[in-house]
């Protein structure tokens, strides 16, 4: 279905085709209207304006007006997060090797768990293949793979994020 726009406001009888030069115009409102003879004249309709000539005029005129910013009493301060301050994590993944068992009690000598959070952990890296073990900055988490890969686990670190 073709269409063509119409300035809001403006009679249906003697309604003004938009114009290319009018493109330029600051600010102006339009609505869709089937071109006459239009087969699908049912499906458009024939849309009604929403706003009369005077609300689109003051509506021009407030949209052209700038904008005031309000001010503020207090400063804001803003955390920024960059790549430099984002934690590490420690992920443990699932392998061939090591028993169920034996994970849950490395997660309880060498990270200091309890036995009910070190088998959730260990549950954790056997049915979805990887678990987050322990987090912070980066040298902690290092030290927390290498005593991991001493125990004989599979671990790696990486940045939150």
């Amino acid at each position: 279905m073709r269409a063509s726009l119409t300035r809001v406001g403006v009679a249906e009888d003697d309604a003004e085709e938009v114009a290319e030069d009018d493109a330029e115009e600051s600010v102006m409102l339009y609505k869709a209207t089937p071109f006459r003879g239009d087969a699908g004249q049912g499906k458009l309709g024939r849309m009604k304006a929403c706003m009369n000539a005077s609300e689109a005029s003051a509506a021009g005129a407030r949209m052209s007006s700038p904008i005031a910013s309000p001010e503020l009493d207090e400063a804001i301060e803003v955390e920024v997060t960059t790549s430099e301050n984002l934690p590490w994590m420690c992920i443990v993944w699932d392998d061939p090797v090591n028993l169920m068992s034996y994970v849950a009690y490395v997660f309880q000598t060498v990270l200091g768990y309890d036995r009910k959070r070190a088998n959730e952990l260990m549950m954790q890296v056997h049915t979805e293949g990887k678990a987050v073990v322990s987090s912070g900055e980066k040298d902690k988490v290092e030290g927390d793979v290498k005593k991991l890969h001493t125990a004989g686990l599979w671990a790696t670190m990486q940045q939150a994020g």
